[in-house]
């Protein structure tokens, strides 16, 4: 979340004030969070924050993330939820205030959700790297070996990192195949409970 208010304290302080004068507004009011686009994870997020908290923020679609974020730094909307990636230079620049990370450990500066008090509130984005079902067994082990190797570098882990992207080790296919049906199943209960549809 980017709010660009001074006084924003953190995720509790924004909360408190969703629908208070001067704050943000509830649905039909003047304020709005951005969303970059219908399923994105920042989309799925805002719509998480509210079910969670209650705050039913009036949401406002775009076609993509970069839209949604030039409207933020334009100062047009008072949050944006949006990955770190894009937005890591501006908010190490003294931009937009960073008032939660959704992940399970905190950004430097930024504290995480559950530091926050919202431990629902976690979730991320994950990059995979994967193949085809019926590839040699010995290549994807090559594969793996040279992943585990390039992660092992400094060199290759900085910019990712400084985006905000965490390697996060080479977990077994098994492990990774368990991932991904937890998170869809995860995922695919708040897109029924909210009544996500595409369009």
């Amino acid at each position: 979340m980017k709010g660009r208010r001074p006084g924003w304290r953190g995720l509790r302080f924004h909360c408190a004030k969703s629908g208070a004068h001067g704050g943000l507004r509830r649905r039909g009011g003047g304020g709005q969070p951005r969303l970059p686009g219908v399923g994105s994870l920042g989309h799925l997020t805002g719509v998480l924050f509210d079910m969670r908290t209650g705050a039913q923020l009036l949401h406002i679609r775009f076609r993509g993330a970069a839209e949604a974020q030039q409207a933020a730094l334009s100062g047009n909307t008072d949050g944006l939820w949006d990955t770190v990636g894009p937005m890591s230079g501006v908010l190490r620049a003294g931009g937009p205030r960073g008032l939660g990370l959704s992940a399970a450990t905190r950004g430097g500066a930024v504290p995480s959700v559950i530091e926050a008090g919202f431990p629902g509130l976690v979730a991320t984005n994950c990059f995979l790297l994967i193949a085809s079902a019926g590839l040699d067994p010995a290549i994807a082990a090559k594969l793996r070996a040279a992943v585990r190797v390039a992660l092992g570098e400094v060199a290759a882990r900085a910019r990712p990192e400084a985006s905000g992207v965490i390697p996060l080790g080479v977990p077994m296919p098994a492990e990774i195949a368990a991932f991904v049906a937890r998170e869809g199943e995860r995922w695919g209960n708040e897109v029924r409970t909210a009544g996500i549809r595409p369009g």
